[in-house]
C-alpha cells in the first residue's frame, strides 16, 4: 500500500447564520457537511461527487485553510484536530488547488507570468530557497511548457487575452508551482468543451505519473470520474457521505438510493463513445502524447 497523503476523519462543517429577528441577536448553526471520511494515498485519485451547492468546494477550501469566518469546522486531519490553524497550514503547504472559475481566480490587472511568478516566489520563500529573479522566470517558463503553453511571449499575456482552455491551464500551472503532494482539482473542466476536458484531465494524469501525487477530483462529470478516479466519495443533498469506495464497485453496484438516482443520469460507455464524451479506456495515453507533443 502506498503512503497516505491525506486522511480525513469525521469532518463536519457548519455555517453560522444570523437571526435577523429584531428581538433576537442569536446566530443559528446550519449543518453543511457531516461525517466526511477518506484517505488519499500517493498516486491515487479520489473523486468527489454530489449535487450543486452541497458543499464540495467548501470542503476543498477547508482543506486549504480558506474557510470564511462565518463557517466552523471539526474533525481530524492526519490524526490531528482540524480546528487548529497549524494543522490546516501544514495541509496547505503540501497541497495545490485548481480553483473552479478561471475568470474570477485570475487577476485581470496582471500578466499570467507575474501571477505564476508570485506563486513560485512564495513557495521558495516558505522553503527558504532564495533564488535570483532569473531563476523564478525560468521556473514560470517551465511550468507553462509543462501545461502545454509553449509560446515564449505567453508570460506577457493578460487573462482576458486567453481562451477558457488556456486560462484553465494557467490555473493548473499555478497549482503545480509548489510541486504539491496533494492536488485538489475543483471542477477543472466545467467550462470546457469535450476535447479540452480530455486534454486537461490528461495533464493532471501526466503530472500524477511524474510526481506520484494524490488527486482529489471534484466534478459533476460522472463519466470522467468513472474513468479517471480510483475511488469515489458520494455526498447526498443533505451533506452526508453516502458512498465511499472503489470507483468500479460504486459505479457498477451502488448501495445508496441517492447514488442510484445520481448514476441513472450517466450515459452508457457505448453512448458516450458514439457521442465522443468523457474518457474512453486507453485514451489517456494517446491524448497525453498529443498534449505533450
Amino acid at each position: 500500500m502506498s503512503e497516505p497523503i491525506l486522511t480525513i476523519e469525521n469532518l463536519t462543517i457548519r455555517r453560522r447564520l444570523s437571526d435577523n429577528h429584531p428581538k433576537k441577536s442569536q446566530s443559528v448553526d446550519y449543518l453543511l457537511l457531516s461525517g466526511i471520511s477518506l484517505t488519499i494515498h500517493s498516486g491515487e485519485t479520489y473523486g468527489l461527487v454530489g449535487p450543486s451547492g452541497v458543499g464540495k468546494t467548501t470542503l476543498a477550501l477547508a482543506l486549504m485553510g480558506l474557510l470564511p469566518a462565518s463557517m466552523s469546522i471539526s474533525g481530524l486531519i492526519n490524526g490531528e484536530d482540524v480546528e487548529t490553524a497549524y494543522v490546516r497550514g501544514r495541509v496547505r503547504e503540501r497541497a495545490g488547488m485548481i480553483f473552479q472559475d478561471a475568470d474570477t481566480s485570475l487577476n485581470p490587472a496582471f500578466t499570467i507570468g507575474d501571477q505564476i511568478a508570485d506563486v513560485v516566489a512564495a513557495k521558495l520563500k516558505r522553503g527558504r530557497l532564495f533564488r535570483p529573479r532569473v531563476k523564478v522566470k525560468q521556473a514560470v517558463r517551465e511550468l507553462l511548457i509543462q501545461v502545454g503553453i509553449e509560446e515564449p511571449d505567453a508570460v506577457r499575456l493578460y487573462p482576458f487575452q486567453l481562451s477558457c482552455g488556456l486560462k484553465q491551464r494557467v490555473l493548473i500551472a499555478m497549482a503545480l508551482a509548489g510541486e504539491p503532494r496533494l492536488l485538489i482539482a475543483d471542477e477543472p473542466t466545467s467550462s470546457l468543451d469535450t476535447h479540452l476536458r480530455k486534454q486537461i484531465l490528461c495533464l493532471l494524469k501526466a503530472y500524477q505519473t511524474r510526481s506520484n501525487c494524490g488527486i482529489l477530483l471534484i466534478s459533476h462529470d460522472l463519466l470522467a470520474v468513472k474513468n479517471f478516479a480510483d475511488k469515489v466519495v458520494v455526498i447526498n443533498d443533505g451533506g452526508l457521505m453516502v458512498e465511499n469506495g472503489y470507483a468500479a464497485d460504486i459505479f457498477a453496484k451502488p448501495n445508496d438510493e441517492y447514488t442510484k438516482r445520481l448514476l441513472s443520469s450517466l450515459l452508457t460507455l457505448e453512448t458516450a463513445a458514439v457521442a465522443g464524451l468523457g474518457l474512453k479506456e486507453g485514451s489517456i495515453s494517446g491524448e497525453e502524447e498529443k498534449v505533450n507533443a
